[in-house]
This record gives C-alpha cells, structure tokens and sequence, in this order.
C-alpha cells in the first residue's frame, strides 16, 4: 500500500480513538458528552467553553458514581449540596475511587490538600480551577507580560490549562471507568 495511504488511513484511526475515547470509558451519557464536547470545544479552539466543560465533565462523573456508591440504582437526582470540592473529593477517595488521577502534574501534595481543614484548607487545583473559572474569576490568567497598564485577557491565556485540563481529564476518565466497571460488575 502507497505510504501516503497507509499515512492517511492512520491519522483518520487516531482522529477516530479520540472521538469516542470518552464514550467508550463506561462513564454514561450523562457524563461522557461534557467530555467530548470539551474536545469538540478545544479542536475548535474555544479554550474557555473546553476548561469549562471539562471541569463539568470531572465534576458529573463524581457526583453520578458517588450517587451510585451509594444506591446502585440509575440516578434520577444528584444532591445540589455534593458539587466539586475537596470534601467531594476526600468522600470519593474513601469510597475507593481513584481520585488520585485528578492530581495535576506537579500537585505531590494532592492528598495532604484533601485532608485539610477550615480555616487552612488548601484547595486540590482541579478544585480551585473550578472556583475560579465556573464563578468566573479569569484573574489567574491575565497575561501581565507586557508590564503596567498593559495586563490583558482573551480566551486564548486559557489554552495551556484547556490543554492540561484534557490530559487530566483522560487519565481520570481512564481509572472511573476501570472503577464503574468493578462496581457495576460486582
């Protein structure tokens, strides 16, 4: 076969892994689409609607398999107190969930952050990012490269943490579907 072929038939292969990764963790529809969406969005190169909708995707996925932890049922309501917090994290953790894969690179101390406490609680980066972006604060990431008056933001100051947050996302898609697929099978 002529190597441009083989080349081509490849890269649509690869394309295609990527397109249905997510949907083929075992996450469920009401997870997984958050996920390929936020692909989608950072393909399209809309950093911002790609962070958020990987943070959703993270945030879903734990309240949906936490729910189910604790009533193996088909959920049909997710308590609107359990969002994405440390304490989420440190319930999920305990219940066995690999919550160690929504560590950042360089964030050793991810689980000494889900041990602490009000009034030195230090929140896990996912966590934080979180905060930050769904409530709107960009502040983190205002380019302040040129100095002065001359700080700016735009969508494009997101696009390493769109990235991050992809990488992040697919390791963690990885282990819960290897956990969701141990506890429905058990």
């Amino acid at each position: 076969m002529d190597e441009e072929i083989q080349e081509f038939i490849e890269m649509g292969r690869i394309d295609h892994q990527e397109r249905v990764f997510f949907a083929e963790q075992g996450l469920g529809a009401e997870v997984h689409w958050f996920f390929t969406q936020a692909v989608q969005a950072l393909e399209s190169e809309l950093y911002l609607p790609a962070c958020t909708s990987f943070l959703n995707g993270i945030e879903a996925s734990l309240r949906v398999t936490m729910s189910q932890v604790e009533n193996l049922v088909r959920v049909e309501e997710l308590d609107p107190v359990k969002t994405l917090s440390n304490r989420l994290l440190k319930s999920a953790y305990d219940a066995g969930m690999p919550v160690e894969a929504l560590a950042f690179p360089k964030e050793i101390n991810f689980l000494e952050k889900l041990e602490s406490k009000k009034p030195n609680q230090i929140n896990t980066e996912v966590v934080r990012i979180r905060h930050n972006l769904c409530h709107g604060n960009i502040l983190d990431y205002i380019n302040t490269e040129l100095g002065g008056d001359n700080a700016f933001f735009n969508p494009e100051c997101c696009r390493e943490l769109a990235h991050l947050l992809h990488k992040v996302s697919k390791g963690w898609a990885k282990q819960l579907g290897g956990f969701r697929r141990g506890l429905f099978n058990a």
